[in-house]
C-alpha cells in the first residue's frame, strides 16, 4: 500500500508538471487512476493467506473488479450528455 501512494504521488507530481505545467492542458481530464483499494484488497489477501501464490491469482482478480468502480467517483461527471452541431451526444 505505502509502494502504491508512493506511485500515486509520482504520478500526481507527473500530471501537473507534464500536462498543466507545459501544455496547460485541464488538470481534471488528467487524473491518475486509484489503486488504493486495490492494493488494500492485495495486502488483506496476503495478509490472510500468506501465500504469494493465492494472492497473484485471487487478488489480481479481486484487483481487477475494483479498479473500475474505485475509479468511478472521478469518471462520472465527465459522462454527461453533449450537444455538437444540433445533435445530442451521449
Amino acid at each position: 500500500t505505502i509502494a502504491v501512494l508512493a506511485l500515486l504521488f509520482g504520478e500526481w507530481v507527473n500530471r501537473y508538471f507534464n500536462f498543466w505545467g507545459w501544455t496547460y492542458f485541464p488538470i481534471n481530464f488528467v487524473f491518475p487512476a486509484v489503486l488504493v483499494p486495490g492494493a488494500i484488497l492485495l495486502d488483506t489477501f496476503l495478509m490472510l493467506s500468506g501465500s504469494y501464490l493465492f494472492t497473484a491469482i485471487v487478488g489480481g482478480m479481486a484487483w481487477g473488479l475494483v479498479f473500475y468502480p474505485g475509479n468511478w467517483p472521478m469518471i462520472a461527471p465527465l459522462h454527461v450528455p453533449v450537444e455538437y452541431n444540433g445533435m445530442l451526444m451521449s
